[in-house]
């Protein structure tokens, strides 16, 4: 039974994997974050280009509340594991993402 859960998340999650670049950059937090558009954008946007879009198989981005932090999956290119990284908005700009705490590889 474990095993084929193993099978069915990794399936799920190859299912669902969409490169960061083709997300909309639409925000949930209420015009708190300073990277915040004021009206939606026209068009879909990279978002941090070269930090978080790298053209890496990064995916599910999730804001913390208070916009601060992103956490999104990076896929090893053959799909086999993804680990859970984060980066925190400070001094205007994004992070380096590094491996969140809690995720493991």
């Amino acid at each position: 039974m474990k095993n084929s859960l193993v099978i069915t998340a990794l399936n799920f999650l190859r299912a669902c994997a969409v490169p960061m670049a083709m997300l909309v950059a639409v925000s949930l937090v209420a015009q708190t974050a300073p990277y915040d558009s004021a009206k939606p954008l026209p068009h879909a946007t990279l978002f941090a280009p070269g930090i978080i879009s790298t053209g890496d198989y990064d995916s599910h981005p999730t804001f913390t509340p208070d916009g601060r932090e992103i956490y999104f999956l990076k896929m090893a290119p053959n799909f086999s594991r993804c680990t859970i990284f984060v980066s925190r908005y400070k001094d205007g700009g994004w992070s380096e993402p590094e491996v969140a705490p809690f995720s493991g590889e």
